[in-house]
């Protein structure tokens, strides 16, 4: 009993050390279940602004996406064809890929800084096919343009059609009048029925009046290079302007 009473004292500061120690690994481990590293909220972090830079890039791409589609041009360039473009592209730009007008084209009738639209048919006219445009009309150059390029063909046609219903309603010497060629107007082929026109003399009248604005009367055929007097006669009766 002595014995016991003699070392209460170091037993009773004992259990105390052997309490605190075991509630110091309770508060240890209670903390370790609770933690949440640092280091994983930085990668979800990361990550969200990963996915987020993801997002924006590709609706930035959406919203730069450009639409593409094929527009044909025709008439008096060189290259005529199907062409891909895009809607921020103009007339003179489809003109461009097809390597450019003509000697002969005629760009009056063009709104060249056009945008162009999906399966567009670009008609480049002829100073010839305007002057016959302009004259069937007969009205300005201007009147006749600002319309022309929304239906090229149906323009022309309608044209033609217009200058053959005023030949229908002529008297029978207006009739005689139709079968003369125009010397204006009349392409290689036509020129090539005329009495001694060849080839080689209708490319030589069409040369001429391009570069001459047209015929003003009959007789300024000869001053066209290969028609003389002779060869003018045997035609005379068979042309007109």
């Amino acid at each position: 009993m002595n014995y016991i009473l003699k070392f209460k004292k170091y037993l009773i500061v004992a259990i105390m050390f052997i309490l605190f120690i075991t509630g110091l690994i309770l508060i240890y481990f209670t903390n370790i279940k609770n933690y949440k590293p640092v280091y994983a909220a930085s990668e979800t972090l990361e990550k969200k602004d990963n996915k987020d830079e993801n997002n924006e890039s590709e609706k930035n791409k959406e919203e730069d996406k450009i639409e593409e589609f094929f527009v044909d041009i025709k008439g008096e360039v060189n290259n005529p064809g199907v062409y891909l473009v895009n809607e921020n592209n103009i007339v003179n730009d489809v003109i461009n890929l097809a390597s450019g007008l003509t000697k002969n084209a005629n760009t009056k009738c063009i709104n060249l800084s056009m945008k162009v639209s999906p399966q567009m048919v670009i008609y480049v006219y002829s100073n010839t096919e305007t002057r016959q445009i302009v004259n069937n009309f007969k009205t300005q150059t201007s009147s006749v343009c600002n319309n022309l390029n929304n239906d090229a063909y149906t323009n022309l046609n309608e044209a033609n059609k217009s200058n053959n219903v005023t030949t229908n309603n002529t008297n029978s010497s207006a009739q005689e009048t139709k079968a003369l060629i125009n010397i204006n107007t009349a392409d290689i082929n036509q020129l090539m029925t005329l009495s001694g026109i060849g080839e080689s003399k209708a490319k030589e009248i069409i040369k001429y009046r391009e570069e001459n604005g047209g015929f003003k009367n009959i007789e300024e055929l000869k001053n066209v290079s290969g028609i003389g007097d002779a060869t003018f006669e045997k035609l005379k009766d068979s042309i007109t302007i």
